[in-house]
């Protein structure tokens, strides 16, 4: 049995090459708790980005300060001189970054994209809708199902980045290569957050995809350590 903040998280383990659930808590929660992504769609943001072909040089400097639709999404990551690129973007999950390439988004596409993935889409503000805070929600198991189809049909450097040195750093676990990305997304009313952690292992070549959502917390401080217990215990390191 998982412990201390695991047990109140719904977590799901699946099978890359079948898609059969390994393990899971909350099985009924994980299936119908319909809320927003928040950062883990931002993967995805980035695929909608190359599939249309506006990625460019995908390089944008971040102020580090952002507000859109009179709300805050100022990024938290160390202050980098330099424009950061896709991958390092995804990694340091910079706000900013998708935020700005999001404007280039053709919003039908964009759309068309994440119901293939299995999003929920509703008509929003498109910069919001990118970085997983309005207009698009998920369940764990459909946040699972499109991460699983994101390591079958090849791994994104940016989440191996993620867990190496970005935002993911406590999903690591010694001995296995993790990628994945974080997410905190406001609760309704804004009063809280709630924390989300998706990804797959072994990152060069996935065998299992982890999901995390825990009602309360922080993508990196809550969701992802919560993530590493449940490899760790899938590759026998405990």
């Amino acid at each position: 049995m998982l412990v201390g903040l695991a047990l109140a998280a719904i977590t799901l383990l699946l099978d890359v090459e079948t898609g059969r659930v390994v393990e899971a808590t909350h099985t009924a929660e994980a299936e119908t708790r319909l809320v927003t992504p928040g950062s883990t769609i931002k993967p995805f943001t980035l695929l909608a980005l190359k599939e249309q072909g506006k990625l460019g040089d995908g390089l944008v400097a971040c102020s580090g300060r952002l507000m859109l639709a009179g709300r805050r999404f100022d990024c938290s990551h160390p202050h980098i001189a330099a424009p950061l690129d896709a991958d390092m973007a995804l990694a340091y999950s910079c706000n900013t970054w998708f935020a700005v390439m999001a404007k280039r988004l053709d919003r039908g596409r964009f759309k068309a994209l994440l119901q293939r993935y299995g999003f929920w889409v509703t008509s929003g503000e498109l910069q919001l809708a990118a970085l997983g805070e309005s207009g698009v929600t998920t369940t764990p198991l459909a946040l699972a199902k499109a991460y699983r189809r994101i390591a079958k049909e090849g791994p994104i450097p940016g989440l191996r980045g993620a867990v190496e040195f970005g935002t993911a750093q406590l999903a690591a676990v010694p001995g296995l290569s993790v990628a994945g990305k974080t997410g905190t997304t406001a609760s309704p009313g804004r009063m809280s957050t709630s924390a989300w952690f998706a990804g797959y292992a072994p990152a060069e070549k996935p065998k299992v995809v982890v999901v995390v959502f825990v009602e309360e917390g922080k993508g990196g401080a809550t969701a992802a350590p919560v993530a590493a217990e449940v490899l760790r215990k899938w590759a026998g390191r405990e």
